[in-house]
């Protein structure tokens, strides 16, 4: 998701730089793969815990401003390849349900 959103920022192009995405856009993204009704506390739990990762990772930056804002570091785009994205798009397949489980 993040990934693609690079790309997406790239293709526009624009003034900026930097692709600025916040929390409730990451929930967003992510719940389009889980069934409806799903439990909207636990959601948040389980964002907040992959957020942490990716920021651990360097993937994510917090913004010193605003601590629900986060810069998309580019390394993103170093770790992983279009390639890799539609492999692993692939691999998901049918349990992509299953992604905050």
């Amino acid at each position: 998701m993040l990934f693609e959103k690079l790309i997406e920022f790239d293709m526009k192009g624009g003034d900026s730089t930097r692709l600025i995405i916040d929390r409730e856009e990451i929930k967003d993204s992510v719940r389009i793969f889980l069934p409806e009704g799903s439990n909207e506390a636990k959601l948040t739990d389980k964002v907040d815990k992959h957020i942490k990762k990716l920021v651990d990772f360097g993937f994510l930056r917090v913004l010193s401003t605003d601590s629900n804002k986060f810069e998309v570091r580019r390394i993103l785009k170093a770790k992983i390849s279009a390639d890799g994205l539609q492999e692993i798009k692939a691999k998901l397949g049918g349990e992509h349900a299953k992604l905050l489980n």
